[in-house]
């Protein structure tokens, strides 16, 4: 399992459309947004996983910046 947490960076105006975005992806947690700061937890089971949406949600129409905080794998180099 990878696990990531991100700080993002939205048009205030559109926060909140983002935010729903958001929370209509998979393995995506939305634990708090305020002022266009956004905060998410991804949980995959790979990193390739954590890439794959992070780069989903640069996409999203209002995000500025997509900024990791913490990574985290658990067992993913225990299976090679």
């Amino acid at each position: 399992m990878a696990v990531a947490g991100l700080l993002l960076k939205a048009k205030q105006e559109k926060e909140r459309d983002v935010v729903k975005s958001l929370k209509e992806m998979k393995g995506v947690e939305v634990h708090a947004f305020e002022k266009g700061d956004i905060v998410v937890v991804i949980e995959t089971d790979t990193g390739r996983g954590i890439e794959e949406i992070t780069e989903k949600i640069r996409n999203i129409s209002g995000v500025l910046g997509v900024f990791p905080t913490y990574i985290h794998y658990e067992d993913e180099f225990e299976r090679r």
